[in-house]
């Protein structure tokens, strides 16, 4: 059976201050008798995550080409010797295309779409758009 409790001193108490309107800590105890993290999950938190220049054009590239995000990032695991030394997740992956796909549209989705139907108004004088 594993063994779960460690018998941690460590805490952190936050109170709320009626005069600042604020949250405070009130006492911090940093000692702690485990690991916080094991070492086969540290390349999953956040602050250890990031997607390099070069990783992101190859991504880029890749879904330029018609490769599904997730075909892509099973690629670069094996390109990396496994996904837990290529450095981000299958999330930051989506969210980096997103973003990509947000700044192309350089008037944002809505202006995008009035600017297309000003151009198609221009272009045929029987097209017909309405705000």
């Amino acid at each position: 059976m594993d063994k779960t409790r460690t018998g941690c001193r460590a805490r952190m108490p936050i109170q709320y201050c009626k005069y600042t309107h604020k949250l405070e800590v009130a006492k911090f105890v940093e000692s702690y008798n485990h690991p916080l993290i094991i070492d086969e999950c540290v390349h999953m938190l956040s602050s250890q995550r990031r997607i390099t220049r070069v990783q992101a054009i190859d991504l880029e590239l890749a879904f330029d080409s018609g490769i599904t995000p997730r075909n892509s990032y099973e690629l670069m695991g094996r390109q990396a010797g496994g996904k837990e030394s290529i450095g981000y997740i299958k999330l930051d992956l989506q969210n980096h295309l997103r973003t990509r796909r947000q700044n192309e549209l350089e008037y944002g989705e809505a202006g995008w779409l009035m600017n297309y139907f000003e151009t198609q108004s221009c272009e045929d004088p029987s097209f017909f758009y309405a705000c």
